[in-house]
């Protein structure tokens, strides 16, 4: 709903307006980051399902960002090569890409 003359915009707004943020709250901080300047609940849900679509191509895209931005912030350095290894394995899970050079 788009029209804030429909008598039913402020209700709508405010029950989206939950919805987005039951939606931001219970994401890790990185994807919470990354989908948080959504104005709708509908967009920031087109957002997630992109970051983890099937095709592969952005889910790689997000799993990559997070190795290269990884921190070790407070853990021992043990927990931070486990936690790094752990992104490694999870990004060779994901298909690998496939570039269509005949179109």
């Amino acid at each position: 709903m788009s029209d804030p003359k429909d008598s039913k915009y402020a209700a709508w707004r405010q029950s989206d307006h939950m919805v987005n943020t039951w939606m931001l709250n219970s994401l890790e901080p990185e994807i919470a980051a990354s989908v948080g300047f959504t104005s709708t609940a509908k967009e920031m849900w087109d957002a997630i399902k992109e970051i983890f679509s099937n095709d592969g191509t952005n889910s790689r895209s997000f799993s990559l960002f997070q190795l290269v931005d990884h921190k070790q912030g407070e853990r021992s350095l043990p927990e931070f090569f486990a936690a790094y290894r752990g992104l490694i394995n999870e990004f060779h899970k994901l298909p690998p890409l496939s570039i269509d050079l005949e179109t």
